[in-house]
């Protein structure tokens, strides 16, 4: 078998820099590059803005052996730049006539402590692989992305020692070229801390910007309620 070395990250977060989204990406990317892999990044609101930005995404697609597009969940689907680029990507490749069959994998990680908040972005994913005649790998829910925070996940692994190993054996389908396996959905099956002490540290964070912003005094107004 032929393997695939040349690896895409569509990074589909809003955040130019750090963000989770990057981060998760660029965990499989490093374990990929440690198999001797070659790849290439793109961030995809700003590639969809330009001309000269969307034919470079869709160049990169076209000589990609493998797909990871990474995206937070933005109310039960993906941020609209991240919908936009699917959708040049969908055209041109429907316009081909023999294209190329890369291998994709999605990565949806949401504030949601309970990872099956992701669900249904990650079945528009699937079947954007489908139109789009790419082999489809599978798709990983990730809950409680604010535990990353923009931080590489190596930092906070004492904390997410189930989805390192989720992130490794999504780096060895990908080398091996299958879909991930069921350890992986299991892995995920379960917030990375207690729903309830994640609330509350969330809650906690909520109020600490708050009182940053100096807005403490209007946290329970209600101007829609008449």
């Amino acid at each position: 078998m032929t393997i695939a070395r040349h690896v895409l990250f569509l990074n589909g977060s809003p955040k130019p820099g750090a963000s989770s989204s990057r981060a998760l990406g660029g965990y499989v990317l490093g374990r990929l590059v440690e198999s001797g892999f070659d790849t290439a990044s793109l961030h995809l609101h700003t590639a969809v803005r330009t001309d000269e930005g969307r034919q470079q995404l869709i160049a990169a697609v076209d000589g990609a052996d493998t797909i990871v597009l990474a995206s937070p969940l933005y109310v039960d689907s993906l941020p609209a730049p991240t919908i936009r680029a699917l959708e040049i990507i969908g055209a041109h490749r429907q316009g081909l006539s023999n294209p190329t069959a890369p291998a994709m994998i999605a990565i949806v990680n949401s504030g949601f402590p309970e990872p099956a908040q992701s669900l249904t972005a990650l079945a528009i994913c699937r079947l954007f692989a489908r139109a789009s005649r790419m082999q489809w790998l599978g798709g990983l829910p990730i809950g409680g992305g604010g535990m990353i925070g923009g931080r590489p996940v190596r930092d906070v692994r004492p904390k997410l020692t189930r989805l390192i190993k989720a992130l490794d054996l999504t780096a060895t389908a990908i080398v091996e070229r299958h879909p991930l396996p069921d350890e992986v959905a299991k892995l995920l099956s379960r917030p990375p801390v207690p729903a309830r002490f994640y609330s509350a540290i969330a809650d906690l964070g909520f109020r600490q910007e708050v009182r940053r912003k100096g807005l403490k005094d209007r946290l329970m107004n209600q101007p829609y309620l008449k």
